[in-house]
C-alpha cells in the first residue's frame, strides 16, 4: 500500500504493529468534508456530482489496476472533498491485496473483516471471496448519492443497529 500514490487517494505515511500486536496505519491528514455533505452544502447539480464521482472512480481504478487493492468500504464517510473541491479517498485500513490465492477463494471470510454493513456488497455479507466487484458495488450503491443524499440519509435513519455478522442472513438482520 505504500506504493499507492494517486492525487485522489490519501497517502500512507507509516504502518506496523503496536507493542500489543495490534496493527496500525498512519495516513495523510485530509482537511475536508464527506462527499455527500459537501455536495449538499454546495448544492451541486447532477453534472458536477458526476464529475466528482469520476474523480473517485479514477482513484479506485488506480488502486485496482496499479496496486491490486480493493478498498472494501467505499461510502461517503471515506471520501472527503478538500478546500479546492478535489476528492480524496480515505481509509485503506481495511483494504486487502488481491492476489492469485485470494481469487482462488482463500480470502478471509466476512466474519473476520471490518466493513460497514449498510454499504457492504452481497459478497461481503454472504462471506464469499472478494474481487474488485465489491468496490464497484460500493461506488454504485451510495458512495455518491445522485439525489443529494436523500437515499443514503433515509437508509441511515431507517437502518437497524449493527449486529455481529454471524447473526445476519442474506443481508437481513436475524
Amino acid at each position: 500500500m505504500a506504493q499507492l500514490e494517486h492525487p485522489g487517494i490519501a497517502g500512507l505515511l507509516d504502518g506496523g504493529m503496536l507493542a500489543d500486536g495490534q496493527p496500525f496505519l498512519a495516513m495523510e491528514y485530509v482537511e475536508g468534508e464527506h462527499i455527500d455533505a459537501w455536495c449538499e452544502r454546495h448544492e451541486l447539480d447532477l453534472r458536477h456530482r458526476a464529475q466528482l464521482f469520476l474523480e473517485v472512480c479514477s482513484a479506485v481504478e488506480y488502486a485496482h489496476r496499479r496496486n491490486l487493492l480493493i478498498h472494501r468500504d467505499l461510502r461517503p464517510g471515506n471520501i472527503l472533498i478538500d478546500a479546492r473541491g478535489e476528492s480524496k479517498l480515505l481509509d485503506f485500513s481495511i483494504a486487502r491485496l488481491i492476489d492469485e490465492e485470494a481469487v482462488e477463494g482463500s480470502l478471509t471470510v466476512t466474519g473476520q473483516r471490518a466493513l460497514t454493513l449498510a454499504y457492504a456488497s452481497p459478497e461481503q455479507i454472504e462471506q464469499q471471496p472478494l474481487t474488485t466487484a465489491v468496490d464497484v458495488f460500493g461506488l454504485s450503491h451510495g458512495a455518491l448519492p445522485a439525489d443529494g443524499g436523500a437515499t443514503a440519509m433515509a437508509a441511515h435513519h431507517h437502518a437497524t443497529p449493527a449486529q455481529p455478522l454471524h447473526r445476519c442472513r442474506r443481508g437481513r438482520p436475524a
